[in-house]
């Protein structure tokens, strides 16, 4: 499972307003902080308004996979990615 732990860091923009530069500052950016060791990028896009996003994730090893859910609460996500499944689960 991943979990964006993040989501004020996540990077926002419509399809049209993708920007190489602003997507290289983002990710020098999260590389720079002292916790990048453990996280990765991913990234989605959000089916109704077609922005997308790019956010900072937590990998949960499988045996600690339980524990995406509530990180995902703690930061008013809504969905987890199940990376063995490749689908959105829901957090509620």
């Amino acid at each position: 499972m991943s979990v964006a732990t993040r989501p004020a860091r996540s990077l926002r923009f419509a399809p049209d307003e993708w920007s190489d530069r602003l997507v290289d500052q983002w990710v020098d950016s999260i590389v720079a902080e002292p916790t990048w060791w453990s996280a990765h990028i991913g990234g989605w896009v959000d089916p109704t308004s077609g922005v997308m996003v790019l956010d900072v994730v937590r990998v949960m090893p499988r045996p600690l996979a339980w524990l995406a859910r509530p990180l995902a609460r703690l930061s008013h996500q809504h969905f987890v990615f199940d990376l063995g499944r490749r689908r959105m689960v829901a957090v509620s």
